[in-house]
Parts: C-alpha cells; structure tokens; sequence
C-alpha cells in the first residue's frame, strides 16, 4: 500500500506514515508502475531476492568448505522454519538478510584475493540492506572486527595504518553510503518514524505472551543451532576463519533479540540462515565420517542394515527438521470452498464485495490495506501502515480512523483486525451502512452506492 500511494504521488515519510527503511518501498514502487497494482510481482521480487540468498550462501561455502556443504547448506536453507513462506511474503525482512548475505560474501571475497572492489561492494551492499530493514545493522561491528583480526594476523610486519585501514575503507564507505542515502531519502526530520513505534511496543501489554519470545519462534530450529555450535568448533578446529562470521552473526543475533519483544517470524531468520550454513558443515563431515566408515568396514549384512535404520530413525526423532511446512506449501490440499482467491472462505467472499463496488470507489479505511491493494483503491496516507505494533503502542487510534473518514468519505470502510467499538459507532451514525460481517470483519458501504 505505501508503494501503490507512491506510484500516485504522495511522499513516503512526509504523506505515508511509515517505520521502515525506504529501499524496498522504492523497488516495490517502480514494479507497480510497470506491471499496475498486482500482488504476484511484488512476491516474485521477494523471491527473486530469496534465490540470491541461497546463491551467495552457496558461493560463501563453497569458496571456504567445498561443493559437498555448499550443497547441503542449500538444502538446509530451504528447510528452514517459515523460509518457504518468507520467499514469497511481500515483507522486507528476508530481502534484507539477502543483501547482508552479499556484503558477507563480498568480504569473503576480500579475504580470498584482496581487492579492494570486493570490500567496497560488501560496505555497499551492507548499507543497503540496512536501508531495508534496520536489523542487519548488528553485522556492521562484526565485519569491522573481522577485518581487523584478519590483518592483525600479519602485525609484525605492518604498521598499524595498514593494520586499521581495511577496516577504516569499509566503515567509511558503509557509512557514508547509508549515511547520505538514508537522509536523501528518509529526511532528517522523519528519523523518529524509523523507531518510535518499535521502542513503545517494546513495553506494550499486548505483546506481553509467549508467542511474541525468541525461544517460541526457534523451537522448531534447536537441532540447526545445535548443528551449528558443531560447525563452528570445526571451524576453529581447521582455522575456516571466515567462517567465525556466521559464527557472530548468528551469535550476536541471539543476543540482541533474546530478550526483545515482540519477535515475529522473520527475525529468526537473522539468527537461523548463518546458523543452518554452519550446520551444513557439521552435516557434511558427519556424511563423511560414515562414508569413510562404510568404506573400512564394508559388509553388507542384515546387522549393518538393522544400524543404519536405527540411526536413522535416531536422527528422525532427535532432529526433526521443519520439512512440513515448505513440502505442504508446494503441494497444497486443494479446497473446494475457494475458486481462485486462496484467501479463505470468508475472506474470498469480503473481497469479492469489495470487488463490487470497487469501480464506484476512490478511496477505502481499513485495518487490512492488502484488501485495498488488490482491488486497486487507496487508502488515506497515514493509515497505509496497520501494524499490531502501531495500534497497540498507540501511534493509531480510532480517532484517528474517525478523522480519516471524516476527511477522505471513503465509499468503502473495511474493518478486521480488532474491535473498534468508537468507529463502528461513528459508521451507524453517518452515511455508512454495514453489508458483511465474518467472524471479526466487517465491511461498511456509503449509502449513496446502495441506491
């Protein structure tokens, strides 16, 4: 929805309300101008961005373990909790840690043959997934202390300028790039929007469960993160310096959201992708052990097979990786109830009411903007973002809802997330007249479009 107001015209920031970095919007903003207010493209840019991940995932292990973790990194990528759904969700969590994970293979690149282009693309790259999502930020001391160990490793023979200055061409380059970009398109005076929304919800009572944990969003992930404690001994074990990076990332990762709420699904990533390539190291020397073992000790007998099903079966019980989820997704149950929405039936049949009176509206308020995006009408500039963060913090109000339908005389007034007792109210009242409820959505129409 924001990137739909853009394409009209108005000004992130200044007009659309927002708490997120602006380089997604803008990407998003020039799809939508060429391919009209469509959700697919907007999931085939996240997916594309996903595909780019697992590349350089790739290129990373196989430029420090070989092909055989490369491999099996991919694969354990895939498999990771809510990564399937995340590839195809118009959300800007997973785009970030893509461009983060180019900035960490360009270091590597750094590393492997010193040339000061591959450091310069991995200080931009960096500066642009924080201009996504803040989050990545965290990375930036972690590729700075990289740095700097790497070339302390040759102190007798430098000075300490040349000891310090990769270090100081990354920073100054990250920070200059984010720096300049950041201000251009954010302005100084927006920074506020950037974090006061996350630092009140922080304290909000609603986010106050279990749901909203770290610990609850990785308990499908424990076997990875204990693969990759395994990994990262190997590392140490063979001096795979670059490999310590994942080692920090997810490290740091963990520690700075241990205790942050509320947690979403997408932050897991930030802690799971570096931890599912270092347990692909653990995986592969596993796999190599046995392999070496199967080739000493060759005999195919009934003892033998009667092992390998026990271990497998062991692994099966012990590590149960998140398969469903991303096979379920690929071959869905096919449902009867829905034609070709794939919303649900409830929501299907709201939306296909939208859809009704879409061509007699100009404007719609709601609570649910996607609903507005597909059906091709614009919400008011400062409700186009409706988190459960802003709502609860109090940075929305059904004041503020009222005031939206009092300035704008949306045709349609779509409602769904919570209760708002003060809206509906005000709705009966005036020139609006409830045409669908299901569940906790409600639809609202003007009157005049009921004649």
């Amino acid at each position: 929805m924001k990137s739909m107001l853009m394409s009209k015209g108005y000004q992130l920031y200044g007009e659309i309300w927002s708490d997120q970095p602006p380089l997604f919007n803008h990407l998003l903003t020039q799809v939508i101008d060429l391919t009209g207010y469509n959700v697919a493209p907007g999931r085939i840019l996240v997916l594309v961005f996903s595909c780019v991940l697992i590349w350089a995932a790739i290129q990373f292990l196989r430029l420090s373990w070989g092909n055989g973790s490369a491999l099996i990194g991919a694969v354990l990528l895939f498999f990771l909790p809510r990564y399937f759904f995340l590839s195809y969700a118009v959300m800007i969590g997973l785009p970030a840690i893509s461009l983060a994970m180019l900035s960490l293979l360009f270091i590597a690149y750094w590393h492997d043959q010193q040339k000061w282009i591959w450091l310069a693309l991995s200080a931009i790259f960096l500066a642009l997934s924080v201009l996504t999502k803040l989050f990545t930020g965290l990375l930036a001391p972690i590729f700075l202390t990289g740095l700097l160990l790497h070339a302390l490793q040759g102190k007798s023979n430098k000075t300490w300028l040349q000891i310090i200055f990769p270090a100081v061409v990354w920073g100054g380059i990250f920070g200059l790039v984010g720096v300049s970009l950041g201000l251009w398109l954010v302005g100084p005076q927006n920074l506020p929007q950037l974090l006061d929304a996350h630092l009140a919800a922080t304290t909000a009572a609603q986010f106050d469960q279990t749901e909203f944990t770290l610990s609850w969003h990785l308990r499908g992930a424990l076997p990875i993160l204990l693969l990759a404690a395994v990994g990262t001994v190997f590392a140490i074990q063979e001096g795979k310096w670059i490999s310590l990076y994942l080692a920090g990332w997810s490290g740091l990762a963990y520690l700075t959201l241990f205790r942050h709420t509320p947690i979403w699904e997408h932050h897991q990533l930030l802690i799971t992708i570096p931890a599912a390539m270092l347990a692909a190291v653990a995986i592969y020397k596993f796999f190599s052990l046995i392999v070496q073992l199967v080739r000493a000790n060759l005999e195919l007998n009934l003892t033998n097979l009667l092992l390998a099903v026990s271990l497998v079966a062991f692994m099966a019980y012990f590590f149960p990786f998140g398969i469903i989820d991303p096979v379920y997704l690929i071959s869905p149950v096919p449902s009867l109830q829905v034609d070709d929405l794939g919303l649900g039936p409830n929501h299907d049949k709201t939306l296909r009411i939208v859809f009704k009176y879409a061509p007699q509206s100009t404007w719609m308020v709601t609570d649910l903007p996607m609903f507005a995006f597909r059906a091709g009408l614009p919400v008011p500039p400062n409700l186009a973002v409706f988190t459960a963060k802003r709502y609860a913090s109090g940075f929305i109000t059904q004041e503020d809802m009222i005031e939206a339908v009092e300035e704008y005389q949306p045709e349609q007034v779509l409602l769904g997330r919570y209760e708002y007792p003060l809206v509906d109210s005000y709705l009966v009242s005036q020139n609006y007249q409830l045409v669908h409820q299901a569940d906790q959505v409600k639809l609202y129409i003007r009157k005049d479009l009921l004649r």
